[in-house]
């Protein structure tokens, strides 16, 4: 099935491009999970260096604080229709009064869009998105100054983070950011690691395992392009774990 503005020879009307952002929250549900593992390599680059190199299209998605948007972007870059959205969409942050429209197609679409805005010279450089009712976002974030690259975690919220490092003289490896993310703790969490707490959290409430639990958080990165390889791998070892754990107790029980 292809989006409903592909293929247009018009440019697209906002209102388009809103009821198209049901369609990709549908597609975002629906998608399946690459159990595929990456490889973690260390790399030392300059920090702008990684947000050139890493992403189809660094410019277009830099910053876009919408899950929604980030996906309708990326698939009108690579479609050849990026010109034809609307360039409201493709700012950082859109209107409350857009926002609200794309809540009404659904909650989800709203994902992200309450981050805070951007400090200055900031840019994003990884990011937890929830299957939650509105798609929450927490956004991992780094921008220089004289001293060197300075790191701050801000979800939709103004939930505070506990993590490390703060800051760093050169930008973080690939190596580095994982022990970050999985060294950081939210406000009212005992469990560290922001790529498996709140899929946890979901488990511990329900204490029942759906497949469904696989894709509750999803790590993403436009400058650490092997980031959301690893912590597929991270949340599917969990899970597994989990099963395994779920079928000896039945077993024990019926012994």
């Amino acid at each position: 099935m292809q989006p409903p503005y592909q293929g247009a020879k018009k440019p697209m009307t906002l209102r388009v491009c809103i009821l198209a952002a049901g369609f990709f929250i549908g597609e975002f549900n629906q998608e399946a999970t690459n159990h595929e593992s990456d490889s973690v390599p260390v790399h030392r680059l300059r920090l702008q260096a990684r947000i050139v190199q890493a992403s189809v299209c660094p410019d277009a998605l830099k910053n876009v604080k919408g899950t929604v948007r980030r996906r309708m972007i990326r698939e009108a870059w690579e479609n050849g229709q990026y010109d034809e959205m609307p360039e409201e969409l493709k700012e950082a942050a859109v209107s409350e009064k857009v926002r609200a429209a794309m809540g009404r197609m659904h909650p989800q679409c709203m994902g992200g869009e309450y981050l805070p805005d951007y400090a200055p010279g900031e840019v994003e450089i990884a990011r937890i998105e929830l299957k939650s009712t509105t798609g929450d976002v927490i956004s991992i974030r780094a921008r220089t100054d004289r001293d060197g690259i300075r790191y701050r975690i801000v979800d939709e919220y103004g939930t505070e983070f506990d993590f490390s490092p703060r800051q760093s003289e050169l930008p973080l490896s690939m190596k580095e950011l994982v022990a970050l993310i999985d060294g950081a703790a939210p406000e009212g969490y005992d469990r560290r690691g922001l790529g498996l707490c709140y899929t946890i959290a979901n488990y511990e409430c329900s204490n029942d395992l759906e497949d469904w639990m696989r894709d509750f958080s999803r790590v993403e990165s436009d400058v650490y392009t092997q980031l959301s390889a690893h912590y597929r791998l991270v949340v599917n070892e969990w899970f597994d774990g989990e099963c395994e754990k779920s079928r000896l107790r039945d077993e024990g029980g019926e012994d």
